[in-house]
């Protein structure tokens, strides 16, 4: 008897949730080599004065070259991998080449390479503005890149002038089956339908991109977790 009633009341409880695991976290109160290699020229660094809350990481790159940070950890993409951080980017109306992003990369990523020809998947914002001579006033606009099934890069390019100045949640997912998925503050805008070329059975994390005097591009609160 006294078994059976154990049993009922264990039935009757309810199950938390557990946290997911999570691999990577940073809200760059730290030393930024503690779990990045910084590359570019002129370098990133932190930014004490601002962030999400602050301080923050600011990618610092020129016009013409991106810089950033790649993890120093490569992460088994083995049972899938979320990748979120909040993401400011400013610029004024003239101006262009400001870019933000996050995303996956092959682990043997060498820095100086074009990050596309080893990029898995990313999400960020990028503003070009009339200084922007190939397509000028195209404003802010949200890129979304996944590697497809055939093993080529595809980009997709949204309008979105109304999330200029403004700290918003990037989130990147890479379930088991390897199938990508791209949301903004939560909400979903993307999916892929058929599994992607990983390439390799692990990856490392990329933020950064290209910007300028004309505007700033800051990553705040990143976490590497699995689903």
């Amino acid at each position: 008897m006294r078994y059976i009633l154990m049993s009922l009341i264990s039935l009757m409880m309810p199950v938390l949730p557990t946290r997911a695991e999570v691999l990577l976290e940073d809200d760059f109160s730290g030393d930024l080599s503690e779990n990045w290699v910084v590359f570019g020229d002129p370098i990133p660094y932190i930014d004490s004065t601002a962030g999400s809350p602050s301080p923050s990481f600011c990618n610092n790159g020129d016009s013409m070259y991106g810089s950033g940070v790649i993890s120093r950890e490569a992460f088994s993409v083995e049972g899938g991998l979320i990748l979120e951080a909040d993401i400011y980017l400013a610029c004024s109306e003239r101006g262009a080449w400001v870019h933000a992003a996050i995303g996956f990369v092959s682990p043997d990523y060498i820095d100086g390479e074009n990050p596309d020809e080893r990029m898995l998947a990313d999400i960020g914002f990028s503003y070009l503005g009339e200084l922007n001579w190939l397509r000028p006033h195209l404003g802010l606009v949200m890129r979304i890149g996944g590697r497809t099934e055939e093993g080529r890069f595809h980009r997709e390019h949204v309008h979105a002038d109304s999330l200029l100045a403004d700290w918003h949640r990037l989130t990147v997912e890479l379930d088991e089956d390897g199938l990508l998925a791209w949301l903004l503050d939560g909400e979903p805008l993307y999916s892929t339908t058929s599994p992607i070329q990983a390439g390799s059975d692990s990856v490392r994390i990329h933020l950064g991109g290209r910007s300028t005097h004309w505007g700033i591009a800051l990553h705040d609160n990143v976490i590497l977790r699995r689903p």
